[in-house]
């Protein structure tokens, strides 16, 4: 039997609702998505879903922008994990 996953669309609209819920940030970017390896099965099992947001006061010009990524099961949707992704 084959296995179901939801579709990018799917994992990107979760992935922005924790980033609102646990954060309270609704002015994200989207900057990336992957289609990760899930380590135990081997197997493509998480989407990585990776969004911006600024983080200067309104005065601060050059903007900073900071980013996290939001990991989501690819077989049901559910969170996963949230991570600092450093750009260098």
């Amino acid at each position: 039997m084959a296995e179901t996953m939801i579709d990018v669309k799917e994992a990107v609209n979760a992935a922005k609702e924790y980033i609102s819920t646990f954060f309270g940030l609704d002015s994200v970017l989207l900057e990336e998505i992957e289609l990760g390896q899930d380590n135990i099965a081997g197997s493509e099992g998480s989407w990585n879903v990776t969004f911006s947001y600024d983080d200067s006061p309104d005065f601060a010009y050059p903007k900073k922008r900071k980013y996290k990524t939001v990991i989501i099961d690819a077989r049901d949707g559910k969170f996963r994990a949230i991570k600092i992704r450093e750009i260098k």
